[in-house]
């Protein structure tokens, strides 16, 4: 294939550096074949928006096709200022998610190693799956389990898997895929995901354990594969062999790379080694933030052992980076809620007046609260004070709100760890299941009087004995019993804001999502 845009000065014909590339494998190719290299070396030349492939056929006839997604031609420095810098790392080929699919399901039917690790995720989530609400055949509908993945990644990597959470396409019941769709959006995969289950392993009746794990397993691997791939393109950019070890300079170098395209968004199908080392000098001088995280970064490569040295032992380290990234990050939520936890009326109500919140450097490294009013009210972080009538801030639905996310070039973002589900795990364990009595809940949970009495009435207007630890009642409990801990459930009004369970697991009714869109 060629492009037509910016494109690493090598092609897969040849392994020469572009401007030569005509001379240097001309004599022994096809017209056809010339004149694809002849075409790649002029996309160092020209800029253009679109990416796309020349099919050669057998009898030298050259077919050109287009990809459905536009690439941006910012590259180096200016790449930093473009409007969405993860816009070139959105997309999923759905081919590629088929393929996982079927090699996951393959691999649960056979004895193999990768057979092994899906029976042992299998039975790591099954307590997981245990505790989660099931419909009336015993297995789990579509929205629950997809807040069950959330919870698994959320825990186990600081992974907030882009389309589980409701902002996302799990809003989206049913997904329409035309054949001939090359590019589909992240955020849609995993509805699309628990389709093709359904319509490989389902009984039409939920997703039962093995599925369950099944979709787990190939996110993972999806991840996986993702990161080895840009791995693979941070060592060509770089010009460094993929076999052999590296000296400690060179892996660091390698590494600091990978998190250009990984935090920042830096698309190496489009950049030159120039356009790297350009990006690292501006970040250099002019972010804060970069300086950080390279300190972050040399800190996490001098506690690695056995220290990185050649692909495989680089590729394991970045992979546990980006879970330490996660956590890294979430220092910033830690110093936010800490800020707000100082402010008045923050402790006993987890609200505090819009009014005189600014930003600054006050809420730790970054700037947060930059948002207006309008896009608060989105967010449903906002509510009005019944006896003043003045907007306040819901401290805990702001840190958990898609406001303080940080995305990435992977199937994930970054955002606030939710310790509200710590406090809903620990119940959990304790009932053993999706409903707990008053006895489980104040063992698990260091009660108030007060909660302990308005639990008490709580289980009373049940008329069970016991409450859903999943439902709409017992979210609005916690969040009085732990106001700067666990959101306030919505009105229903804001779709982007950080979900109770109960938000979490509502059908979505019929809504539909196309690929065609």
């Amino acid at each position: 294939f060629a492009c037509f845009s910016r494109h690493p000065p090598t092609h897969p014909f040849c392994s020469r550096p572009a401007p030569a590339m005509f001379s240097a494998c001309g004599d022994s190719m096809t017209p056809a074949l010339r004149l694809a290299c002849v075409l790649c070396a002029l996309c160092r030349i020209g800029l253009c928006d679109e990416m796309a492939f020349v099919d050669v056929s057998a009898d030298d006839k050259i077919h050109i096709r287009s990809l459905d997604v536009a690439v941006s031609p910012m590259v180096g420095a200016r790449s930093l200022f473009a409007a969405d810098p993860m816009a070139a790392h959105d997309w999923a080929n759905p081919g590629t998610v088929r393929t996982c699919l079927d090699a996951q399901i393959a691999a649960s039917r056979a004895t193999s190693p990768a057979g092994e690790r899906l029976q042992a995720l299998e039975k790591e989530l099954a307590p997981l799956y245990a505790i989660l609400p099931k419909n009336g055949q015993g297995f789990l509908d579509d929205s629950v389990a997809r807040y069950g993945l959330h919870r698994y990644f959320i825990k186990q990597h600081r992974w907030s898997v882009k389309g589980l959470e409701p902002a996302g396409a799990s809003w989206v019941k049913e997904i329409e895929m035309a054949s001939d769709v090359k590019q589909m959006s992240k955020y849609m995969v995993p509805a699309y995901l628990q389709q093709l289950v359904a319509e490989k392993l389902g009984n039409g009746t939920g997703v039962d354990l093995h599925g369950f794990a099944i979709i787990a397993s190939t996110l993972r691997h999806l991840a996986h594969a993702e990161i080895t791939e840009y791995l693979y393109s941070v060592y060509r950019t770089l010009g460094y062999p993929i076999s052999g070890g590296k000296a400690q300079h060179e892996v660091e170098d390698i590494v600091f790379t990978f998190m250009l395209v990984y935090a920042f968004g830096t698309d190496l199908e489009v950049s030159q080694l120039s356009d790297v080392r350009s990006e690292r000098r501006y970040l250099e001088a002019h972010h804060t933030g970069w300086k950080e995280l390279c300190s972050f970064i040399r800190g996490q490569l001098r506690a690695a052992r056995p220290a990185p040295n050649d692909f495989g032992s680089t590729l394991a380290f970045v992979e546990g980076l980006t879970g330490e990234y996660g956590r890294w990050q979430n220092n910033d939520c830690r110093t936010a809620a800490d800020r707000f936890a100082s402010l008045p009326g923050a402790k006993a109500h987890g609200r505090v007046p819009v009014a005189g919140l600014t930003p600054g450097p006050q809420w730790g490294r970054r700037a947060i609260l930059r948002e207006d009013g309008d896009e608060m009210t989105r967010l449903g972080v906002v509510e009005n004070d019944t006896a003043t009538g003045k907007p306040q801030l819901l401290v805990p639905n702001y840190l958990l709100s898609q406001a303080m996310c940080l995305t990435t070039a992977g199937v994930h973002t970054v955002c606030c760890y939710n310790e509200c589900d710590d406090l809903l795990a620990k119940v959990e364990s304790v009932a053993g299941g999706p409903e707990a009595s008053v006895g489980d809940i104040v063992s698990a949970l260091d009660v108030a009087e007060a909660g302990k009495e308005s639990l008490t009435k709580l289980v009373g207007e049940g008329g069970q004995g016991k409450v859903a630890l999943h439902g709409r009642a017992f979210a609005e409990w916690m969040h009085r019993s732990f106001p700067l801990t666990c959101p306030a459930p919505s009105d229903g009004s804001a779709r982007t804001s950080p979900k109770t369970p109960d938000e979490w697991m509502a059908d979505p009714g019929e809504e539909k999502g196309s690929t065609e869109d």
